[in-house]
């Protein structure tokens, strides 16, 4: 249990939540600029990263792949006629 404790508190730092004063965790207090900085970069992360888009783009893919299969089947179908 520690471990994971220490863990996700390295984390935390690591990712520049808080900063470690010795022992103790003190919430980390960002300038105005550096807030904006990162807020922007977490909106453009998770604009890239968005589930719904994902699934939008997935949904898009496979209904292409269904009208390109129905197509290729008719395609088959008429030449198969054609050659008997």
């Amino acid at each position: 249990m520690r471990r994971a404790v220490r863990f996700v508190t390295a984390l935390v730092v690591a990712l520049g939540l808080v900063a470690s004063v010795g022992s103790a965790i003190v919430p980390r207090t960002l300038h105005d600029g550096m807030n904006l900085v990162r807020m922007r970069s977490m909106r453009a992360f998770l604009a890239e990263f968005n589930v719904y888009r994902w699934a939008g783009r997935m949904l898009a893919d496979a209904a292409r792949l269904r009208s390109r299969d129905r197509l290729t089947g008719r395609l088959t179908d008429h030449l198969a006629a054609a050659a008997h």
